[in-house]
């Protein structure tokens, strides 16, 4: 008790009536201590704040490439689309011409054969071109 006797008014700790006994037992070190750790939150927080600010813009031009790829893409797609189409026609124009072609041969039955000439013995048979042609 004779300890108690000696502190006065003026060397307690001005606190609130719940922390008396801790900052008699703490003392200014530990208000120091918290200072020091509240200003290195405070800091960690600030460059925190800065790095999701930074994080943010790289997701905004993130963002904007892929837009760009995704339309490059389909603009590559439609052509490719495109391209494959023209080669299917080309194909069908070919087989359809192909095969007109072929039926179109099929059916004729008016082959000309011009008069040619004939060798020396033959003509002296009286075998002309026009024989032979009409006999061919």
């Amino acid at each position: 008790m004779a300890e108690e006797e000696r502190i006065s008014g003026e060397d307690r700790p001005q606190t609130g009536d719940s922390g008396i006994g801790a900052a008699i037992a703490l003392g200014s070190a530990s208000r120091m201590a918290a200072d020091a750790f509240l200003a290195e939150q405070m800091q960690l927080a600030r460059k925190q704040a800065a790095l999701a600010e930074v994080q943010a813009e790289e997701i905004h031009e993130e963002k904007k490439l892929r837009h760009w790829s995704m339309r490059v893409r389909h603009v590559s797609d439609v052509m490719k689309l495109a391209f494959e189409l023209s080669m299917a026609l080309i194909l069908l124009a070919l087989v359809v011409g192909i095969g007109a072609t072929v039926w179109s041969a099929s059916h004729e039955d008016g082959l000309v054969i011009d008069a040619f000439t004939v060798p020396p013995d033959l003509a002296q048979r009286g075998v002309s071109g026009d024989v032979v042609a009409s006999a061919v």
